[in-house]
């Protein structure tokens, strides 16, 4: 269901958007169930419908022992899609729910960059009263509700209890840090679809690209010690070449492509060299998958754990089959007159 109230939708300006979350992807996607527990669809649930792409997506982040602040942005790469989620509710009779899983909203989001200067909620509450008189402003020209990314309790302001609000352009003015939209990067991955599990709350901000990391050395690690017990020699290639690891066995040669998950893996992506290098002749390829990685963060670093890996010998990502589906396509521009 839609929202009853998309104010924004004849603005061109109007293409910002805030996660509020504590997951630790920040960047990998946008997740939502399509409705609450009651089963009834709330705001914060229905506003991921309304994600266009191109739109920046500020991801405001909360942690126990830990300022609440912007500290980032995404760029959306497409419109939102049916998917899957294991979640429970947050709140202070969360931990004593089980988790469930149930329908979801996706939207797939690229180019996540941190803010070079965050924008905490001290930040946010010394503009309060120009936060509110831009509330104030909107529901004047527009009514309400304009599903705004802040409250006011008491005096006291704080972000909404939803997960993904409408934030308005003229938010983005008030703070410099946050005026990022001729600086935005083309988004060069999208997210696959994929069942989240519920994570714990850690402390302390690690930015996504350091979290990727270290999925992927937790990945590239049991699958070396998985071909190893297969009885190959390897070789970590990854730096130079469009596969990860090279490994051979008596006159037999690998080429073996290694992806890496938190969560529950259904999909992986793949670039044109990795897929031209898997249909390469006199080399075999394999694929191995690593997901389900548990990942702990803390002030020091952060840990991994192992994860469930899988593997595909004989690997042949064939373009003319199902399997290999185009998500991106590159147009040669004509010459202009």
């Amino acid at each position: 269901m839609p929202l009853a109230n998309p104010w924004w939708e004849s603005d061109p300006r109007e293409r910002y958007w805030v996660e509020i979350t504590s997951r630790e992807n920040l960047g990998a996607d946008l997740l939502s169930p399509k409705t609450g527990l009651n089963g009834r669809p709330t705001p914060g649930y229905e506003s991921m419908m309304h994600v266009q792409p191109g739109d920046i997506i500020f991801h405001y982040w909360q942690q126990p022992g830990q300022e609440p602040a912007i500290v980032s942005f995404s760029q959306a790469v497409g419109t939102a899609f049916s998917s899957t989620i294991t979640w429970r509710p947050h709140g202070k009779n969360a931990a004593r729910m089980q988790p469930r899983k149930s329908a979801a909203w996706q939207v797939p989001l690229g180019g996540m960059t941190d803010l070079t200067d965050t924008v905490t909620l001290t930040d946010l509450r010394s503009q309060s009263t120009e936060l509110k008189q831009i509330q104030d402003s909107l529901a004047t020209a527009h009514g309400n509700p304009i599903y705004f990314p802040f409250a006011w309790y008491g005096r006291q302001l704080r972000a909404q209890q939803a997960y993904l609000t409408k934030f308005p352009a003229a938010i983005v003015k008030l703070f410099p840090q946050l005026q990022v939209l001729g600086g935005t990067p083309t988004a060069t991955t999208t997210s696959p679809p994929k069942d989240v599990e519920p994570r714990n709350r850690t402390a302390g901000y690690i930015s996504n690209p350091k979290i990727r990391k270290a999925i992927e050395t937790q990945a590239m690690k049991q699958a070396d010690e998985l071909l190893q017990q297969l009885g190959y020699e390897t070789k970590d290639v990854s730096a130079n070449h469009p596969y990860d690891i090279h490994a051979t066995r008596g006159d037999e040669e690998l080429a073996v492509e290694v992806k890496g998950s938190s969560g529950t893996a259904t999909t992986v992506e793949l670039t044109i060299g990795e897929v031209k290098k898997a249909r390469e002749p006199g080399i075999g390829s394999m694929l191995v998958v690593v997901d389900q990685i548990p990942i702990t963060t803390s002030p020091v670093g952060i840990e991994t754990g192992s994860g469930r890996i899988r593997f595909w010998p004989d690997w042949d990502p064939d373009p003319s089959g199902y399997r290999l589906q185009p998500i991106r396509f590159r147009y040669l521009l004509e010459p202009t007159p």
